[in-house]
């Protein structure tokens, strides 16, 4: 899938989980990089990622983890900015909102119904001779250390 869609596509998923890169109060930015990553506090938090032609799924759970990570730094208390208390409580709940978003979100049948994507529809048509799979089916599935393996939209 061409840079370009991919972009178009992260655009939507940032608005869909509600990580502000449009208004002129927004917090947030998307740009690309070799790794994706999180930086940010508070008020201007940016993600990134990396596109694959190849393999555009690589790109969509990018910027729902980097999301997740920056929807945590958003969302701590203002009146504690700038003071100790004020930073993320540990790295694993840091981790665990991040991979909420991709993994419980991100991964669930509703998420890919909602989504609708038309451009994400076309390429799966595409690469599949015409037929018309869920994405579910045709996305990578997963088995990395705790991740939950997703086959034809069932957890296994």
């Amino acid at each position: 899938m061409p840079e370009e869609t991919q972009v178009e596509i992260g655009k939507s998923l940032a608005e869909f989980i509600i990580y502000d890169i449009k208004s002129d109060e927004s917090g947030g930015r998307i740009d690309t990089t070799e790794h994706p990553f999180t930086t940010g506090y508070y008020t201007d938090v940016r993600i990134t990622t990396h596109y694959h032609e190849e393999r555009f799924e690589s790109s969509i759970f990018s910027i729902l983890h980097e999301g997740g990570h920056a929807l945590y730094e958003q969302g701590l208390p203002m009146d504690w900015m700038y003071q100790p208390v004020g930073g993320s409580s540990s790295y694993g709940i840091h981790e665990s909102m991040s991979r909420f978003i991709e993994n419980m979100v991100g991964k669930s049948p509703e998420f890919w119904i909602k989504l609708r994507h038309p451009r994400v529809h076309e390429q799966v048509h595409r690469e599949h001779g015409g037929e018309e799979p869920r994405v579910l089916d045709v996305l990578p599935a997963r088995d990395e250390g705790n991740h939950r393996r997703y086959i034809q939209g069932r957890v296994v």
